[in-house]
């Protein structure tokens, strides 16, 4: 199974695949006190509740930015996000003091995750781009690429298994 984001391109049987790297940024910053939401909270971004003392905010989505290290202004429209999604709560951060972590998620061309049987190769499964719902999906993705390894029933109607599949993109092999 390649469930190795946009790296799975370098591997032949993927390399058709037409995927492409976006690079996301998180934002960590402490705890100020017990007031912090209890659940992670989602909207046009998210935050978790703090783990360990530290918060996690995010993310970026940054197309054609391929810097490896966190960005200042990636924190700022973190924070940005945190304060549409709960005002009071982002009152008072300050974005120069944060944290961050980077990742670049796969993407493909129609923003749809890539499940199931690569035909170029039998035997190979692609669980690859989840983009930016990668925790909304990940489960059913892992289901349906195990329902067709096993044979079992699939979790999703056929055309939309279809709609999913790595051979909608065309086999090109060299």
């Amino acid at each position: 199974i390649l469930a190795n984001a946009h790296l799975a391109r370098a591997l032949r049987p993927a390399a058709h695949l037409p995927l492409r790297a976006v690079r996301g940024q998180v934002s960590l910053f402490p705890a100020a006190d017990a007031a912090g939401p209890r659940i992670a909270v989602c909207r046009e971004g998210y935050v978790t509740p703090a783990i360990d003392g530290v918060h996690c905010l995010g993310a970026s989505f940054n197309e054609g930015v391929f810097e490896e290290h966190p960005r200042s202004e990636d924190h700022a429209a973190n924070l940005q996000r945190l304060t549409r999604m709960l005002p009071d709560f982002g009152a008072g951060l300050d974005a120069a003091a944060f944290a961050g972590r980077v990742a670049f998620r796969a993407m493909s061309p129609d923003r749809l995750p890539v499940l199931g049987q690569i035909n170029a190769q039998p035997g190979l499964y692609a669980c690859l781009a989840l983009g930016s719902r990668g925790m909304t999906w990940s489960a059913l993705a892992a289901e349906l690429v195990a329902s067709r390894i096993d044979g079992d029933p699939l979790p999703l109607e056929r055309d939309l298994v279809a709609a999913l599949s790595p051979d909608r993109f065309g086999v090109k092999l060299a």
